[in-house]
């Protein structure tokens, strides 16, 4: 059929469907009939192959499509892997692709269900005793981090990392939110070096599950819905529910303790969730413990309902910085920190580029562990005409008792209110319901620039509390 240098390449004749890459199980074809091996290479597979012999089959990265007849794909791989197995490679980090097998700008149902499995049996392996059958064929643990190119990369399901300590997942970098057009189109201006992870079935579950310790996600777009061409408004179908989940747990580690950098949380009803609990064998097991101690620092947010909730009251001492919550179009409300259980919270640089936004809302007080809460240097830039908008900087929502004044918070905010000149709805500065009597507020403390005098006396300069 062809001549080709004894062990330099592969042919592959693959019924259904086009073989235009050739990575473990994200294929579209069913069998192989036909599969030439150079001797040297020391596999030959006979006619009619089975699907996994032919993943045990060493070659590198994709096919190069050739021709297309009577649904019958013919492609010619890439050169033979050296001679020394990915598994055992001295190089710093596994790529995404030519090493644990994820494709990308592909949005078919197999493909991105496929890199879902890939990607999530990867993070299983990231151990010394883990085990991932790498594109090569060769298996091991991956103990070093796995890097993504500046590509678009869709998904279905939910990624899971194990439940033990450490790992690491990168990017290339973020950029603002666009859609796929924006980005993957060649004509497009918009377009750069950039990662993105999209998922394409909104409505089944998370996106991301932190299942155990330390993990390190960084350089990576997460859009929780399809944004196909236009701006963000042209979003179609439901948000995922959550971005990114952390389980809370003791055995076999105490979670928490994650770095996550220069990420992108896009289109999703919550950004990232501390969970009063974790998974087993698929069932949810209600458990308040840890889930705590993690650091978030350079966040960019557009289109999310909210940027971080808390659910487990031992979810503290989470730190965040350098964030920026975009509106991008949509004119919704959104919600920066929901403690709903949890507390001792720090944020500094926070910019909020919405017209209607609470900056803090907490449930029932967790007082005396917990109830402490530091955010500092906001920025609140809104350019909306209209008397609806709004800047919520603390909301209760716990229980409007006859004596609430058990339920004492103690926050501290400073930072600068733009355009001052623009209406806005100066009631809501401060919610607390009308039924929360003798709610303490002496100890919720501002330091904000143009922050009206009505409303608030001074404790000492600068600081001022609500009346």
């Amino acid at each position: 059929m062809a001549n080709f240098s004894p062990g330099n390449y592969v042919l592959f004749v693959a019924e259904r469907g086009i073989l235009a890459r050739f990575f473990p199980y994200n294929t579209s074809y069913s069998r192989v009939t036909s599969v030439f091996l150079p001797p040297t290479n020391g596999v030959l597979l006979s006619a009619n192959a089975e699907r996994d012999a032919v993943l045990s089959v060493p070659i590198l990265r994709c096919c190069r499509f050739l021709g297309l007849t009577a649904g019958v794909a013919i492609c010619i791989g890439a050169r033979i892997a050296s001679s020394t197995p990915i598994a055992k490679t001295d190089q710093p980090s596994f790529d995404a692709e030519q090493h644990i097998g994820l494709v990308p700008g592909d949005s078919s149902f197999l493909v991105a269900e496929g890199n879902t499995k890939r990607l999530s049996a990867a993070l299983q392996a990231m151990w010394f005793g883990g085990w991932f059958r790498f594109t090569d064929g060769s298996e091991g643990p991956i103990l070093k981090p796995i890097c993504c190119a500046g590509k678009t990369f869709f998904f279905r399901g939910t990624i899971e990392t194990n439940i033990r300590i450490g790992g690491v997942l990168r990017g290339a970098g973020i950029g603002y939110e666009m859609s796929d057009a924006g980005y993957l189109d060649e004509r497009a201006p918009q377009g750069g070096m950039i990662t993105r992870f999209v998922k394409i079935d909104p409505e089944n579950g998370p996106f991301v599950r932190l299942r155990g310790a330390a993990f390190t996600l960084e350089g990576i777009e997460f859009y929780g819905r399809r944004l196909l061409v236009g701006d963000a408004r042209a979003a179609t179908g439901p948000k995922t529910k959550t971005l990114i989940e952390v389980e809370g747990r003791t055995s076999p580690v105490c979670t928490g303790y994650h770095q996550l950098r220069n990420i992108a949380l896009n289109e999703a009803e919550c950004g990232i969730r501390a969970m009063a609990g974790y998974y087993r064998d698929g069932q949810f097991v209600p458990s308040e413990d840890h889930a705590d101690q993690t650091s978030v620092d350079r966040l960019h947010c557009s289109a999310l309902d909210c940027v971080y909730r808390s659910e487990n009251h031992q979810a503290v001492f989470w730190n965040f910085r350098n964030i920026i919550v975009n509106d991008f179009g949509y004119g919704t409300e959104t919600i920066v920190f929901d403690i709903h259980r949890g507390g001792n919270l720090n944020a500094e640089n926070i910019q909020m580029n919405y017209s209607r936004i609470t900056l803090l809302r907490v449930n029932e007080c967790p007082a005396p562990n917990a109830n402490r809460i530091n955010i500092h240097n906001i920025e609140w830039d809104h350019s909306a005409t209209t008397g609806d908008n709004f800047l919520t900087l603390f909301k209760y929502i716990g229980p409007a008792e006859a004596d609430a004044s058990s339920r004492r918070w103690s926050v501290r905010m400073s930072g600068h209110m733009n355009n001052p000149h623009l209406p806005y709805d100066r009631d809501r500065l401060i919610v607390i319901p009308v039924g929360a009597k003798n709610f303490p507020k002496d100890d919720l403390l501002f330091d904000i620039h143009n922050l009206p005098n009505k409303g608030f006396s001074t404790v000492s300069i600068p600081w001022m509390k609500p009346n």
